[in-house]
């Protein structure tokens, strides 16, 4: 079975509910906070040698330099997130 991942604009703060087996991407160029409100998700940004486990409570910020994929994971049959976007880190 494969599950097709749904992108997610950014322009304002949302708070999404992720049923098992769910796929959301998150678009490169979206910097943002993620926040477990409750359950556990799991992370993947293109490229990246590491996936990120978040559990009740937990946050990362994702720089936007990569496009991520996010579902919920766990024994919990739903996960409930906030995404926040954030300004992107400047280089100079």
């Amino acid at each position: 079975m494969s599950a097709r991942a749904s992108p997610i604009e950014l322009a304002r703060p949302v708070g999404v509910e992720l049923v098992r087996h769910a796929v959301m991407r998150i678009d490169e160029g979206s910097a943002c906070e993620i926040r477990v409100a409750h359950g556990a998700a799991w992370i993947t940004e293109d490229g990246a040698s590491e996936d990120i486990v978040l559990t009740e409570g937990q946050s990362v910020r994702l720089s936007g330099e990569r496009g991520a994929l996010l579902s919920a994971c766990g024994r919990e049959a739903r996960t409930l997130v906030s995404i926040r976007p954030t300004a992107a880190p400047q280089v100079s």
